[in-house]
């Protein structure tokens, strides 16, 4: 039995959070994890809504990615102007950080999708 997208993404986040982590010291920990906690609560979320609307009507993931994606244009620039202003020092572990894993998510995003959209539903651990 496979793991499911979401198991994946959040094991491949804490990985590499893990990693930057002790890249950037022990004293920027927390602003590396608020670097991770954005993209992947975005990610987990996205997937969690794309791959039930693929399930019910796979016509319409288009429509619901394009509202997701203007949806987390403005999450984000809240969130990373939130965290930015919040931090008195690290704010450049958490830019890393949220830049690191936002690119990692999405791409692991788009390869979940490929498969979704070919057809391979081994994956799926939506119900």
């Amino acid at each position: 039995m496979a793991a499911n997208p979401l198991i994946r993404m959040t094991a491949a986040a804490a990985v590499l959070c893990a990693g930057l982590w002790i890249a950037a010291g022990r004293g920027n920990g927390g602003a590396v994890a608020l670097g991770m906690l954005g993209p992947l609560a975005a990610a987990l979320v996205t997937w969690f809504i794309v791959e039930r609307t693929h399930a019910r009507a796979p016509a319409q993931v288009s429509g619901v990615m394009i509202k997701l994606f203007g949806a987390k244009l403005v999450l984000f620039a809240a969130y990373v102007a939130a965290v930015v202003l919040l931090l008195a020092s690290g704010n450049t572990a958490f830019v890393v950080s949220v830049t690191c894993h936002y690119i990692l998510l999405h791409v692991m995003e788009a390869w979940y999708l490929r498969r979704l959209f070919a057809g391979d539903g081994q994956h799926s651990g939506v119900g």
